[in-house]
């Protein structure tokens, strides 16, 4: 058992890692958009019955889709090129900043060179208000790709790198969320700082990326009533007080939008 976890902790390493950087000039297109965030070799692999301890390290307005306690969890460490931290600084590297409502979503996998795929969460977004952008993409829907999300172990090559998996193993589904954090779900509303440079992410659809990964991605939050975005498994004070201030700024420029 502890050769086997090894093995499959290597190879997750292995499988994530080489997809970031292709060449000197993607990586500067990689810097400037971080649709795919830049993983760290640090990975965490937990297994569902496990996943619930950690769940309790979390702030209070964390929300977990209730699915995850019944698949095996990666957690992702990431290293962000730029500054997310502030309203401005979201503002001047976003093409578009809407408020609107995810209305459907599905788990994408964008598939590399070596026949592994990256998995991701496929969003269609009803856009209510356009706060910078093309005004007339009020009232449409537009595509977003999140970072994170289901896959099996054999979309996510598991089978390809030597580990020994049995029919049914290979089908099972993982599930891969960038520092702890779970994608957005249907029904959830959100204010999101996007990009529509897409790198290296060649697709046959035309999609937008969050800026920063999680950090371009407020939720409206019932029970605060205030927008917040998620906050790492592992957060110093110094992070968490960065990450009240942001909600704060995010909050009260709804209210004035609003208003």
């Amino acid at each position: 058992m502890i050769k086997y976890k090894l093995i499959l902790t290597t190879l997750l390493i292995t499988l994530l890692v080489p997809f970031i950087y292709l060449n000197h000039h993607n990586q500067e297109k990689f810097k400037k958009t971080n649709l795919l965030p830049n993983l760290n070799n640090e990975k965490k692999y937990i297994k569902s019955e496990e996943l619930s301890k950690e769940k309790q390290k979390l702030s209070s307005h964390i929300s977990y889709d209730q699915s995850n306690q019944k698949k095996d969890v990666i957690i992702s460490n990431a290293l962000l090129f730029g500054n997310f931290d502030s309203t401005e600084a979201l503002m001047k590297d976003s093409n578009l900043v809407v408020k609107g409502t995810v209305i459907a979503s599905e788990p994408y996998i964008f598939m590399n060179g070596d026949d592994s795929g990256t998995p991701y969460t496929k969003l269609k977004f009803k856009i209510k208000k356009v706060i910078i952008g093309d005004k007339n993409l009020k009232g449409t829907i537009i595509t977003i790709l999140e970072y994170g999300g289901e896959i099996t172990k054999n979309e996510f090559g598991l089978n390809k790198k030597g580990t020994k998996l049995s029919r049914t193993e290979s089908q099972e589904k993982i599930k891969v969320m960038l520092e702890g954090i779970p994608n957005s779900t249907v029904g959830q509303n959100i204010i999101a700082f996007l990009t529509d440079d897409t790198g290296t992410l060649n697709t046959d659809f035309k999609f937008y990326g969050i800026m920063g990964g999680y950090k371009g991605r407020f939720t409206y939050d019932l029970k605060s009533k205030k927008y917040n975005r998620g906050t790492p498994m592992h957060i110093t004070d110094n992070e968490r007080e960065k990450e009240l201030k942001i909600n704060e700024e995010i909050t009260d420029l709804n209210n004035k939008i609003d208003s």
